[in-house]
Formats: structure tokens, C-alpha cells, sequence
């Protein structure tokens, strides 16, 4: 019973990390994607007003405008992105740039927090790609989102050192 029970983990596990997530896997609730500088999207809070590192488990998906990759995303409140630069190489794609938390009732003291495919929110993703990580940080109004197909481009493990040390890129 026990050996059937770690296979069935194991291949729960590898069915929302180990492989490219698509829009036909239907065991992933929370689904990202970036396409470009205007159409991506971000998690955070399921509501305004929330401490981000408290609610990583249970954000929700908002998007700059509507996409059939996450039906159920909401829009992204009217100007939280102040400023978005896209990047792509051949194993990953990526937004950085400002935003205002004001607009989403964020606390200019919260430290922000990180969403990835490791269990933040739970069976998350990135549409077309193994890993994703990103962070908000509403107290120097920066946020960044990475999608990977090769685990070291989306470096999950440095969660404490901001958008600029996990995600380098343009945040001007």
C-alpha cells in the first residue's frame, strides 16, 4: 500500500512539474502565461488589502487582458503596471518592470513573495513551459515573472533576494 501510494505522489508530482504545462492538463487550477509586454499574466492575493506572503498558497491568477490559457483570471486592476519589458531566449520567456500596488490596496511595507511551481499557488504553471517563478514585491513596487523549460533558468531557490537577484532584467 505504501509503494502504491509514493508511485501515485511521485507521478502526481511529475504530471505538474515535469513536463511542459499545456491548456488541455486538466489538473492545473492556476495557470500563468507570458506572450509579451502586454499580454501576460501575474498571481497575487485572491483579495486587495492582503499581506502577499501570507496568501502565496491560495493567489489567484490576474491577467493584463483576457486569455483562453486562464478563463478564470481576473484583470489585473487599472494601472498596476506601470512599466513591462519582455525578454525571450530560446528556454525561457520573462515580463520585469514596476507596478503600483496602491492600485490593488497593497501595503508599501509588505516585503512581497514568490510563486512558483513548486507548490505556490498549488498545481500552478506556466502555459507551454516546466517551471515558473515570480515575485511581487510591493515595497519598491517592482515585479517580475520568468517561465523555463530548463529548471536552472527559473531559480526557484532565492525567494528572499527580490526580483533583480531571481530574475534580472529591465525595471525601469
Amino acid at each position: 500500500m505504501f509503494i502504491r501510494n509514493l508511485v501515485c505522489t511521485i507521478l502526481s508530482v511529475y504530471s505538474v512539474v515535469g513536463k511542459p504545462i499545456t491548456v488541455g492538463d486538466p489538473s492545473i487550477n492556476h495557470l500563468t502565461v507570458v506572450n509579451n509586454a502586454t499580454d501576460f499574466c501575474l498571481f497575487l492575493p485572491p483579495k486587495p488589502a492582503m499581506i502577499i506572503g501570507q496568501h502565496e498558497h491560495d493567489a489567484v491568477v490576474f491577467c493584463t487582458k483576457p486569455t483562453s490559457v486562464a478563463p478564470k483570471a481576473l484583470p489585473l486592476p487599472q494601472g498596476f503596471i506601470e512599466t513591462a519589458h519582455f525578454n525571450q531566449t530560446g528556454t525561457y520567456v520573462q515580463v520585469t518592470g514596476k507596478m503600483n500596488p496602491e492600485t490593488y490596496n497593497m501595503s508599501r511595507s509588505d516585503g512581497g513573495g514568490q510563486f512558483d511551481n513548486r507548490g505556490a499557488p498549488p498545481e500552478s504553471g506556466c502555459d507551454g513551459y516546466t517551471y515558473f517563478v515570480s515575485l511581487i514585491e510591493p515595497d519598491v513596487g517592482e515585479y517580475c515573472i520568468r517561465c523555463c523549460n530548463e529548471k536552472n533558468d527559473c531559480n526557484m531557490g532565492l525567494s528572499t533576494e527580490g526580483c533583480r537577484t531571481v530574475i534580472p532584467g529591465d525595471y525601469s
